[in-house]
């Protein structure tokens, strides 16, 4: 239960950042990145989980009621049968680029805002770090050279 709970955090909320990371670092930025992450969690939180035994409070397209006794006690949680999931991670990789790109603008069209960088996003450039391709290997030519002889 705890191994399928974190399986979906990791895709829902640190997916979306490191594709941003590893292959549009000019692209995200620090506020970007709490926003979005802060946004999914919320989300991700809001939409339930049988598995924990708490019901949603977001309820997405196909929702399924729980169940409860005479009594009062839930016999069985509620179900998403929408895939949320996707969605909230959909949602942090749009807010995520939406969020970097406005506050990267701000900040770019308005230099005296850069005093209130309070994250330190823009203090420190990304480097785009490029692959090395080994050297060729050299031709032993004297060894062929001297063979010869």
């Amino acid at each position: 239960a705890v191994v399928s709970t974190q399986s979906t955090g990791v895709f829902i909320l640190l997916f979306p950042h490191l594709v941003m990371v590893v292959h549009f670092p000019h692209r995200t930025n620090k506020y970007g990145m709490v926003c979005g992450f802060s946004i999914a969690l919320l989300l991700r939180v809001l939409s339930g989980e049988p598995v924990l035994k708490y019901n949603a409070i977001i309820k997405y397209a196909g929702y399924v009621e729980p169940e409860y006794a005479a009594d009062g006690s839930t016999i069985a949680y509620g179900r998403q049968r929408f895939p949320f999931r996707n969605l909230i991670m959909a949602l942090n990789f749009g807010i995520t680029v939406l969020v970097s790109w406005l506050t990267q603008y701000i900040f770019d069209r308005y230099p005296w805002t850069k005093q209130y960088d309070f994250l330190d996003a823009l203090s420190a450039p990304v480097e785009v770090i490029t692959p090395v391709t080994p050297p060729a290997k050299k031709k032993d030519t004297e060894s062929s050279s001297s063979d010869s002889d």
